[in-house]
């Protein structure tokens, strides 16, 4: 599904009729399966990719939050969490996008 198409067209409303249906708890969760869906309309495949970067990312920021500042030791373990999320995201990108890239001008 593209951004200029007619099928983006009606599925865009629909998801802000929806968002502003349901209540405020659910809204974030109907946001996140809409994207999901929209994602994987172009390709089913491509949700193993954003399934994997949500979980990181969620699990990482659950470590992060349950983390107490207070002490050196703990700032430094947050600051390394955090790289260390970040890096493994950006490499799943990175790996997913340019090994795609490579069997697309192999083929």
């Amino acid at each position: 599904m593209l951004f200029n198409s007619i099928d983006f067209l009606i599925f865009f409303p629909a998801v802000l009729l929806v968002y502003f249906i349901v209540p405020h708890r659910i809204r974030p969760t109907w946001l996140l399966l809409s994207s999901y869906y929209f994602y994987m309309s172009w390709n089913p495949v491509h949700g193993i990719l954003l399934l994997a970067v949500t979980a990181v990312t969620y699990l990482g920021a659950r470590l992060l939050q349950r983390m107490d500042c207070e002490q050196e030791k703990k700032k430094r373990n947050k600051k390394i969490i955090l790289v260390a999320e970040v890096i493994a995201v950006i490499g799943m990108l990175g790996y997913f996008k340019y090994t795609g890239f490579s069997w697309t001008v192999s083929m």
